[in-house]
């Protein structure tokens, strides 16, 4: 599914054909963070849907270090401006500095705000 996402191919069958196939919440939540991650890394704006939904089937599965680690990066993320017609690839390197500028510029308060967080996990 990587592979030919990579190579611009349409993987929405795929997806589908191993979301039905998914045994367990661990393969499902895989599945969910990685077709996200896919998406997110073009700036579809589906990107999230699948995200918030493998993170929801993981977070009992990591460690507390990782959870907040992927909370973090999740919470930065959702900085980003997606939108139905995606953009350019880029890394998650560069996501990250991208979603951190646009944080930075809209003060940290506001960054919360719009973010659409849901998570009870920290006091902010």
């Amino acid at each position: 599914m990587i592979v030919r996402y990579w190579n611009g191919q349409d993987i929405r069958m795929i997806y589908e054909n191993l979301r039905a196939t998914a045994g367990n919440d661990a393969d499902k939540a895989r599945l969910e963070l990685c077709y996200g991650q896919l998406l997110l890394a073009r700036k579809y704006d589906s990107a999230w849907q699948h995200l918030d939904a493998g993170f929801a089937l993981a977070a009992h599965l990591f460690e507390p270090d990782e959870y907040f680690e992927v909370l973090k990066r999740h919470d930065t993320l959702k900085q980003l401006l997606l939108s139905p017609a995606g953009a350019e690839a880029a890394e998650l390197d560069a996501l990250m500095k991208e979603a951190s500028v646009i944080r930075r510029l809209r003060g940290e308060r506001a960054g919360h705000e719009c973010s659409g967080a849901r998570h009870q996990d920290t006091i902010d």
